[in-house]
């Protein structure tokens, strides 16, 4: 939230140095990135061009989108 990137090309080729059968996969929280960095706000994931290394990016939509989790919206009749 203060503006700092985590540094996901080196955590990938530490992962890949510890790991080399490959046996560990990356998850990256894209809460602040979400609308903001990458192609069309598809995170820093996106913009650094990591899609294929990364498992799992988690957009919240919560806060860059501003939707509410657990809203329910549908009409009464």
């Amino acid at each position: 939230m203060d503006g700092t990137v985590a540094p996901l090309r080196a955590i990938l080729d530490t992962m890949k140095k510890v790991f080399p059968a490959g046996n560990a996969y990356l998850v990256v929280d894209e809460a602040h990135a979400t609308g903001l960095y990458g192609p069309g706000g598809r995170g820093m994931v996106a913009q650094l061009g990591l899609e294929d290394c990364v498992l799992a990016r988690l957009h919240t939509f919560g806060k860059a989108l501003a939707a509410s989790g657990g809203a329910c919206l549908y009409k009464l009749i």
